[in-house]
């Protein structure tokens, strides 16, 4: 049962970081939103989904690390947050499954 919040707690760390992202080095916003999305994929791994899927919102979480390290202004963390985002979704997609 556990397995079907992971989606949401990824989801929720990404507004909570967004509305603190004015108090904290966007650098280390991204960390935490990358973070939560690769335990996501991580779980999903352990629970059998499908690899190559978990591999893709891997890949999604480290292209979103990268643009934030590349950029660290808002404009930066915005982009990251929205990559974060689809990540997400590919989670939840595979975890309905």
């Amino acid at each position: 049962m556990t397995k079907y919040l992971y989606p949401f707690l990824c989801v929720f760390a990404l507004a909570s970081q967004e509305g603190h992202a004015q108090n904290a080095a966007p650098k280390a916003s991204c960390e935490a939103l990358i973070d939560a999305c690769r335990d996501i994929s991580v779980s999903l791994n352990v629970n059998n989904a499908n690899p190559d899927e978990c591999q893709e919102c891997i890949s999604k979480c480290s292209k979103a690390k990268e643009l934030c390290f590349e950029e660290t202004n808002d404009k930066g963390l915005e982009s990251a947050s929205a990559s974060h985002m689809n990540c997400a979704n590919i989670c939840k997609g595979l975890l309905s499954k």
